[in-house]
């Protein structure tokens, strides 16, 4: 069986998420609050990921076997993506 999630880590991402899905609420619809609610989402994200919030990190084969990282995954940002900036 794993260890449990770190419950304090846990709880303060849902409190950051939280915050950052107030501030979007309150701006008026465009990409500043678009940024907002991606903002809150990744915190949600982080909040669940019990690897992350454990501090183990996975290299190597396994990391992109696991889809790991954003070229790994299909979603390059800039840096992922031929001719993007470095």
């Amino acid at each position: 069986m794993s260890d449990p999630i770190p419950f304090d880590a846990s709880i303060a991402l849902r409190m950051k998420a939280v915050e950052a899905a107030r501030r979007a609420r309150a701006l008026p619809p465009g990409p500043e609050r678009n940024e907002w609610r991606q903002i809150a989402l990744a915190y949600r994200a982080l909040s669940e990921n019990e690897a992350w919030l454990s501090g183990v990190r996975v290299r190597g084969r396994a990391a992109r076997a696991l889809g790991s990282g954003h070229a790994a995954n299909g979603k390059g940002g800039k840096r992922g993506r031929p001719g993007g900036t470095q």
